[in-house]
């Protein structure tokens, strides 16, 4: 199938961003980040959106599936971390392992300390086999998703006058229905006492 004839593209699409935009959002907030305001996730999501129908054009593999989604997700986590309140105070603010406020911003955390503080090996391992997970199970249905297109397709179509004379079953069925046919359609049936016909026909 070539990519303009993908089938599903929106719904497939719309699963894979809400999936992306799902798991960013929760791992962020998970490790302790703020999400950023409703315009600037509006535009995120639009943005999440418009890549994941591009992507939805082809038949997304696990392969595929996992490095949107690793990808994605380091995306969205910068975005989270560098839009999310940016220069609001915020002292009761929880603060991972090793982070510390930056100077004169009020106790605010900065973004790329607290990225750095994310990246630890359990919680990248976490990161890893989440998505892998998730790549796999999107992947299935992906695949079931194209066979069950596959066979709807024929279903849906209309057979050309080619295709029928092609076709063996089609074409014998049409003969026999010609021979089933009275050969003298037109003629009126003869009239007449039924032993003078008999007379005739001996």
């Amino acid at each position: 199938m070539t990519a303009a004839r993908a089938p599903f593209r929106i719904p497939r699409a719309a699963a894979v961003a809400v999936t992306v935009l799902a798991l960013a959002a929760t791992a962020h907030w998970l490790a302790g980040g703020e999400l950023p305001a409703f315009p600037v996730m509006t535009a995120l999501t639009a943005v999440v959106v418009l890549s994941a129908i591009i992507l939805a054009g082809r038949k997304m593999t696990a392969a595929l599936l996992a490095a949107y989604l690793g990808a994605s997700q380091a995306a969205l986590h910068l975005a989270f971390s560098a839009l999310a309140g940016a220069g609001t105070p915020k002292p009761d603010l929880v603060h991972h392992p090793g982070m510390a406020a930056g100077p004169g911003n009020g106790g605010a955390v900065v973004p790329h300390e607290h990225l750095s503080a994310d990246v630890s090996p359990g919680m990248l391992g976490v990161h890893v086999a989440a998505i892998l997970a998730t790549a796999l199970l999107m992947a299935r249905g992906e695949s079931a998703l194209w066979a069950l297109a596959a066979w709807l397709r024929p279903l849906l179509q209309t057979p050309s006058p080619s295709a029928i004379k092609a076709c063996p079953f089609i074409a014998a069925s049409a003969t026999q229905t010609l021979r089933l046919r009275p050969k003298h359609l037109g003629r009126p049936p003869s009239r007449g006492p039924p032993g003078r016909v008999h007379a005739a026909t001996l």
